[in-house]
């Protein structure tokens, strides 16, 4: 297992034996709750979201995300817009508000070294490692080979163990990856997590991707030790000092040495050959009475009126594309089988609940015909990189064949005549103590790479 850990300016790999060390103290910025805001009436009559568009890092995005990103989920949450009127025209004055200027590089500079008040400084908690292992560390320079990532098609992948992920690790999607977690974090109601945590003090968070949940977990639970684990180090330099971000794979069998309280994953669909098989080292790697919990969309297109035909291109590249994932080994449709694998593990108290997110503005409800919009722009830059290289590979497809095939996808995901959306299932399940646990049920005839989608 590396730590990728911050040390001063520089980074440096660890390979670490016990995982009590802390990471790096520096300035963050948390997501703040559903409130009123400079512009946000304005922002009411008019704003739309611009697509990403090709010429990064130029685009057309609302003044308030340039400035102020981290008023996105203030946005999606009180935003009020007239009922839909079956258009997708957009007026002259939300043009206006849309500017194209660069966009803000991601914040990767220390903290600033004039002068600053108490309160403006995050500074360690003196409590915060009660109870916690020390961290014996062995330092080595940084291997700069782990961040020459692996180009293909045009896009970026991880360099550490390659091929494993499918997905790009490149600037585009690391934006679009930020925009999708507040995405989900509205839907959600502003919440992280499900599970009933109450002091936790150890807390793992696989397939990290930017690291924005474990910065925000760490600023909401100060006395917690937060880790986060990821196949490329796309994580900011500047986190709560109780945050620390580690280059692993979570197939491997070193994970934590010591027992977390909380174990978390998202969208972690077409990572893996068997997802029971993070759910059983999720179990294993919890302390009697700890939480586990998995957030995973379900790739199918779902519609409750009739408007979705049988041809409907973009629910035809979902399948397209889980052919591909069974392919290669790795299977998109998870997230309707994790209640069961939860109980199959030995998981008690196991808790389901699932969530309806639109893929355009369709909608007539207006937080979630707000919350269509931006998901429409999320899945519009997204459908490439969630095509290249399952394509490529699984399919034999040239990049050419998927950017013809991408142009009736991207079409079809814009056509609000269409009342589609997707389901997200949360499952939270609790680890028995010893005097309530039972055998684990026998594993069922429901290996992943099946090819069957219930609802």
């Amino acid at each position: 297992m590396i730590a990728a850990q911050r040390r001063g300016k520089g980074l440096q790999l660890c390979r670490t034996e016990t995982s009590g060390s802390r990471g790096i103290s520096g300035k963050c910025c948390p997501v703040g709750v559903p409130q009123a805001f400079p512009g946000a009436e304005q922002l009411a009559r008019g704003a739309v979201i611009t697509p990403f568009g090709k010429e990064r890092p130029r685009a057309r995005l609302p003044w308030f995300w340039l400035h102020h990103p981290h008023n996105l989920p203030r946005v999606l949450g009180c935003l009020l817009l007239e009922p839909d009127t079956g258009t997708t025209t957009r007026s002259d004055e939300a043009a206006d508000m849309s500017l194209t200027i660069p966009l803000p590089p991601r914040d990767t500079s220390p903290p600033s070294s004039e002068p600053q008040s108490p309160g403006s400084i995050i500074a360690p908690d003196s409590e915060a490692s009660d109870g916690m292992q020390s961290c014996d560390t062995s330092t080595k320079s940084v291997n700069q080979s782990i961040f020459d990532y692996v180009r293909e098609n045009g896009r970026t992948y991880h360099r550490y163990k390659p091929g494993s992920y499918p997905f790009p690790n490149d600037q585009p999607e690391l934006d679009r990856m930020d925009v999708q977690y507040e995405i989900i974090k509205v839907l959600f109601k502003f919440r992280n997590y499900f599970a009933p945590l109450e002091d936790p003090r150890r807390i793992l968070d696989i397939g990290t991707g930017t690291g924005k949940w474990a910065i925000e977990m760490g600023n909401e639970f100060p006395r917690a030790e937060i880790t986060g684990t990821d196949l490329s180090p796309t994580q900011p330099e500047w986190v709560p000092n109780n945050v620390k971000f580690v280059i692993d794979d979570a197939n491997e069998e070193d994970w934590m040495a010591y027992p977390m309280d909380y174990v978390h994953t998202r969208l972690l669909l077409g990572c893996f050959e068997d997802f029971r098989e993070i759910i059983a080292k999720g179990f294993q790697s919890l302390r009697p009475g700890g939480w586990m919990e998995s957030q995973e969309i379900m790739p199918t297109v779902y519609c409750d009126d009739g408007t979705m035909g049988p041809d409907f291109a973009f629910a035809e590249w979902t399948r397209t594309q889980d052919q591909a994932a069974m392919n290669v080994g790795k299977p998109m449709r998870i997230a309707n089988k994790l209640k069961r694998w939860y109980e199959q593990a030995g998981f008690v108290d196991v808790h389901e609940e699932v969530f309806k997110l639109p893929i355009n503005g369709w909608p007539k409800d207006p937080q979630f015909k707000m919350l269509g919009k931006f998901n429409e722009e999320n899945y519009l830059e997204g459908v490439q990189a969630w095509s290249l290289q399952l394509f490529t590979r699984g399919l034999n497809w040239t990049k050419d064949e998927i950017e013809v095939y991408l142009v009736h996808v991207r079409k079809a995901i814009s056509n609000r005549s269409v009342h589609g959306y997707h389901k997200i299932f949360v499952v939270w399940g609790r680890k028995p103590f010893e005097h309530e646990a039972g055998i684990p049920s026998p594993p069922a005839d429901d290996h992943p790479s099946s090819s069957k989608s219930a609802a």
